[in-house]
């Protein structure tokens, strides 16, 4: 049995590799590459979105210690 990201499955696979799998064997050539493309393609967004969201994250901490650092040369 597998216990990991799914629960107690038995097959140890997760259900979107097997149904995408699924999927492929009734799509022919150009329909394949055209849907992993777009999937890679989504995958490329989604990543370059996390990296905005962490520059964000790290401009903000930057800018807090700037302010904490500022306020320690006052006080």
């Amino acid at each position: 049995m597998h216990t990991g990201r799914y629960g107690m499955m038995g097959w140890g696979h997760d259900p979107r590799g097997m149904l995408l799998a699924k999927m492929l064997q009734y799509l022919d050539e150009d329909q394949t590459r055209t849907l992993i493309v777009r999937m890679i393609d989504s995958r490329i967004r989604m990543k370059e979105h996390l990296i905005e969201h962490m520059q964000e994250k790290i401009e903000t901490y930057q800018m807090a210690r700037t302010m904490i650092e500022q306020g320690r040369r006052k006080g």
